[in-house]
Formats: C-alpha cells, sequence, structure tokens
C-alpha cells in the first residue's frame, strides 16, 4: 500500500486543500497528515443537545437550545468542530465535486462517534437537495456520507426525504431567516411512510449550524411517528 501511495504521490502530485503542501501519501487523501493529526474533538463542555460550546460548568443546555419552540430530535452528534482543516475538507466533497473525500470524513466520523451512538438503529437517512441543486453538485453529499455510514455499520439507508421547494443558501441567514426559508421545504415519500413508524431513526448532514434543517426533517419524520430521531454531522459550525 505504502509503494501504490508512493508512486501516485510521484506522478500525480497533490496538495493538502488546507496547508497546500504536497501530499508525500495518499493516506488521508486531500489532506497531510500533519493537518489530520490538527484536528481537534469536540471540547467536553458543551450542550448536551447540540454540542455549542458553553460558558458556563452549571448549565447543560445552551440558550439556542432552551428557546427553541419545538426539538423533535433527541440529540446532535458531531465528530469536530468546523475549521481547519475540516472546513477545507468539506467544501471540496461539497462543491468540488471530490467524492472520493467520503472516505476520510466517513473516517473521522466513525473513530471519533462509537459505537454505543449506532446501538438500536433502524435506519439512517440523510438531508435531500433540490433537483436543481443536485444538478449542479452531481451527488448528495449527505446521502454518500449516509451510505458510507450505513454501509461501514450494517444498517440500512433510507431516501425516505424529498426537497420540495427551492431555498436559499442557509449559511448566508441568520436563525430567524433559516427557519422561514426551510418552511414546507421538505415532505415524506408517501410510499415510506408506514417504514418509519415506531423506528429509530439518524439524519445525516455535514454541518449542524443552528439545526434547522435536521429539526425540519425530524418534524415530518416525528408526525409520521417515528420513535426516536438522532442528528449525526462531521462537524459542529462554532
Amino acid at each position: 500500500m505504502n509503494l501504490i501511495n508512493g508512486f501516485f504521490s510521484l506522478f500525480y502530485p497533490t496538495q493538502c486543500c488546507c496547508c497546500k503542501r504536497y501530499i508525500k501519501d495518499f493516506r488521508y487523501f486531500y489532506i497531510c497528515e500533519k493537518c489530520y493529526n490538527s484536528i481537534k474533538n469536540i471540547n467536553q463542555n458543551v450542550c448536551k443537545m447540540c454540542l455549542k460550546p458553553l460558558s458556563s460548568e452549571y448549565v447543560d443546555i445552551c440558550i439556542e437550545c432552551r428557546e427553541r419552540k419545538k426539538t423533535y430530535f433527541e440529540y446532535i452528534k458531531a465528530s469536530v468542530y468546523y475549521e481547519s482543516p475540516i472546513k477545507e475538507l468539506i467544501h471540496i466533497f461539497k462543491f468540488g465535486q471530490k467524492k472520493s473525500a467520503v472516505k476520510i470524513l466517513g473516517k473521522i466520523i466513525l473513530e471519533k462517534t462509537g459505537d454505543e451512538f449506532f446501538n438500536d438503529i433502524d435506519y439512517i437517512t440523510f438531508v435531500p437537495l433540490s433537483k436543481k441543486t443536485s444538478d449542479e453538485r452531481k451527488f448528495n453529499h449527505a446521502k454518500v456520507l449516509a451510505c458510507y455510514i450505513g454501509k461501514s455499520k450494517g444498517i440500512k439507508v433510507l431516501d425516505v426525504i424529498k426537497k420540495i421547494k427551492e431555498t436559499q443558501d442557509q449559511s448566508n441567514l441568520k436563525r430567524e431567516e433559516r427557519l422561514k426559508n426551510l418552511k414546507d421545504a421538505f415532505e415524506i415519500k408517501k410510499e415510506k411512510e408506514k417504514i418509519i413508524y415506531g423506528k429509530k431513526i439518524i439524519i445525516v448532514d455535514d454541518i449542524y449550524t443552528t439545526g434547522s434543517t435536521i429539526n425540519e426533517i425530524a418534524k415530518i419524520l416525528f408526525e409520521k411517528r417515528a420513535q426516536k430521531i438522532f442528528g449525526l454531522v462531521v462537524a459542529r459550525a462554532l
């Protein structure tokens, strides 16, 4: 394997997507070993629902989670914070059509999440894209991640939610605007309604910011009598 990696490094040199140094081998695909080793784990003093860092050790839920009108998911699991080099890695995966980046992002998720989270889970699903966005990006990054995790854990992946409304880019919107932007944007596929009844389901996405997207999808699953819903993302935005 090292000989193969060395061959590709010599004849097909690739720059680390973060530090731009040339990668000596392809062990971590699009980032170098130094950048990979710089990835930080989620801190201990965080919100038990969304993993947002807390300013006090005497509280366990952040203001945003307390003020949310209704939370339809149990809690979110994130591997790391949304900062370098994860930020660059997600960007090339999501927008640079580097589909094989799922191998390192999926590896990070599985290593840092732990086996216990997947116990008793019936299905994994994912945040869908609109047809327009799907055509532009060529593939749904959240679906690719979900399939990687599902295959690794032996859990069936359900394509159960569809996006029925074009929405603005969530990253450019404030919290209140995100909620309005996603209103009535998703619906469950009718032929899948009975499948999720009484089931425990994980929703996969790349980044958790305010939780608006995952909560909106969890709401739909909850209304169709899913028993418990969890969120799983690569990174938690700060």
